[in-house]
């Protein structure tokens, strides 16, 4: 045993080693600190049940980083804390968790089934308050102490040059630094909302407002496919489906910089909240489709991926590394808020109502509490609530995690930040 356990721990320090190098040698500094945050999140999510646990009287005796072997060990008072070799994940030991758990008859008075509803509840729902915590810490950073940008950054940077005739930025006059203030009469604040409707819009006539030196601009262009658009310099995609998408020959590759601003510590928090809320919902509303996107382009690997559904899907541990790589590119704000939305989801997700998930410990301790009755305390069936368990971790595995994983391999996402 011990020396499989030294086997198992050489391995997985081998591999940490090979991780930090490939990660330092490519530059991609942002894939070891979000691994880090990851492996942080989680442990933070543990020590909320921990020392909840505590403070409720509860008896907690384990809290260990990784799972399968020990590679090390410290007891303080009745908790072990260590490292086990595959570090995926952590845990914390509350005896009692199920009525049909054996456990020393001397602590029992300490274990998770004997204490009352509402310390129960405060237990199970401690992960992801820290989540919910750690995702309002995070953006309020962004906020107070880096700021956002103050305007707009649809900005003209370049007009690109064509080999022959003219372009429709060309034809409407459209010149670097000119702010593009609403499309067709409706305000635009975003670079994706202006790319998008541009690329929707081969040969439509389209009314642009600019703010041009201080003062605004009508001028009307008519986007080309890009199949008939020759910019010198700017490869044709390969992609059938890309050629025939619209464009005006501009590029953001000079984009000038908008200052960013610093919100207030009152209103950075007011801005954060706000912004969890409406992520809140738009996760939520857009869970079913997201699952459809997942699977879509699980069944159909040739089909292109369009922007909707690439931002619209579902990633893998994989797919939140890639994306962080493509958010340092463009600063530790867009990387804080990466992290904040993972602790949203993570947060939401663990209070789904089934076991084995936080949610699922929540929903048996309330019903357990609905049914009890007065010197009959109502203790629901271990072994059925284990089985559930299982069937729902291998829908999550198999309907959500592997098509994820394989997805982000081949197809990784693309997400403009900034």
């Amino acid at each position: 045993m011990n020396s499989y356990r030294k086997r198992v721990s050489a391995l997985s320090a081998v591999a940490l080693i090979l991780l930090v190098a490939v990660a330092l040698i490519s530059g991609n500094w942002a894939v070891l600190v979000v691994i880090a945050a990851l492996v942080a999140i989680v442990m933070l999510h543990e020590a909320g049940h921990m020392i909840v646990a505590r403070l409720s009287g509860m008896l907690v005796t384990e809290f260990f980083l990784g799972f399968g072997p020990k590679i090390w060990s410290v007891r303080k008072g009745d908790t072990e804390y260590g490292v086990k070799a595959i570090l995926a994940g952590g845990y914390v030991k509350i005896p009692g968790m199920s009525e049909s758990e054996e456990v020393d008859p001397e602590t029992e008075s300490r274990t998770y089934r004997r204490s009352t509803f509402p310390r129960k509840l405060a237990v199970v729902v401690a992960g992801s308050v820290v989540h919910f915590v750690l995702a309002i810490s995070l953006l309020w950073a962004v906020f107070a102490l880096i700021g956002v940008p103050s305007g707009s950054k649809t900005v003209i940077g370049i007009v690109e040059p064509v080999s022959s005739g003219s372009s429709p930025a060309i034809s409407a006059g459209l010149r670097p630094g000119d702010q593009v203030v609403s499309v067709d009469g409706k305000k635009l604040g975003s670079v994706d909302s202006f790319v998008s409707k541009i690329q929707k819009s081969a040969g439509v006539p389209i009314q642009l407002e600019l703010r041009r030196k201080g003062r605004l601009v009508d001028v009307t262009v008519v986007p080309s496919p890009r199949s008939q658009l020759d910019l010198k310099g700017v490869p044709m995609p390969a992609q059938a489906s890309e050629l025939s998408k619209g464009t005006l020959g501009v590029s953001e590759s000079s984009m000038p910089a908008i200052p960013a601003k610093k919100s207030s510590p009152g209103s950075a928090f007011v801005k954060s909240i706000e912004n969890l809320a409406s992520a809140t919902g738009l996760i939520f509303t857009k869970t079913s489709s997201a699952v459809g996107s997942l699977w879509s382009q699980f069944l159909h690997p040739s089909r292109p991926a369009t922007a909707a559904t690439n931002t619209n899907r579902i990633s893998s541990i994989v797919g939140v590394v890639q994306l962080s790589a493509q958010a340092a590119k463009t600063g530790w704000a867009d990387v804080l808020a990466l992290l904040a939305q993972i602790n949203l989801f993570i947060g939401l997700f663990n209070l789904i109502p089934l076991p084995p998930f936080d949610g699922g410990h929540a929903a048996v301790a309330i019903y357990e509490r609905v049914r009890s009755r007065r010197g009959a305390e109502y203790h629901a069936d271990g072994a059925k609530l284990s089985q559930v368990a299982v069937v729902v971790l291998f829908m999550v595995i198999f309907l959500i995690f592997i098509p994820a994983l394989y997805l982000d391999i081949t197809k990784p996402i693309q997400v403009p930040f900034g």
